[in-house]
């Protein structure tokens, strides 16, 4: 099977970040696949960064080593720790070593969607949004 393939079918259907890490359609508004959305804990709601592949806005310049280390410890690339109780790492860090990879695969390929549109290499929209309305990356992340 297809290691990207594969990758798809674990974001999507058995680690399902898009439940967090993308913003649904409307009768209003496009969605975005893993392009940010939100999530809520407890009444808490914070901001789910975008995991695409943009440099600017998303993931893009971590590693895939990167991305499965995060994925095992919730420690950002430059040093910041995520909080399990709104990205599980610690439900990641028991997976297989084979699925993170091939988590960290697709992720690494994955661009951002709104609609039909896609976000540009650069991290600019083709349609909607001024930076200043774009989520904030570190909204889930606290200093270490």
């Amino acid at each position: 099977e297809n290691k990207i393939e594969y990758g798809q079918y674990l974001v999507d259907h058995v680690a399902r970040c898009t439940n967090c890490h993308s913003t649904p359609s409307t009768l209003l508004s496009d969605g975005r696949y893993l392009g940010g959305g939100s999530v809520t804990f407890d009444g808490d709601k914070r901001d789910a960064p975008n995991i695409s592949n943009s440099e600017i806005e998303g993931i893009g310049s971590w590693s895939e080593e990167q991305i499965v280390s995060y994925l095992k410890t919730g420690i950002t690339p430059d040093g910041r720790e995520s909080d399990s109780h709104y990205c599980p790492t610690e439900f990641y860090a028991q997976a297989d070593a084979s699925d993170l990879a091939a988590i960290a695969a697709f992720l690494k390929q994955a661009t951002a969607q709104q609609g039909e549109s896609e976000i540009k290499d650069d991290g600019i929209r083709k349609i909607g949004g001024a930076k200043k309305d774009r989520p904030k990356r570190s909204d889930q992340f606290k200093d270490r």
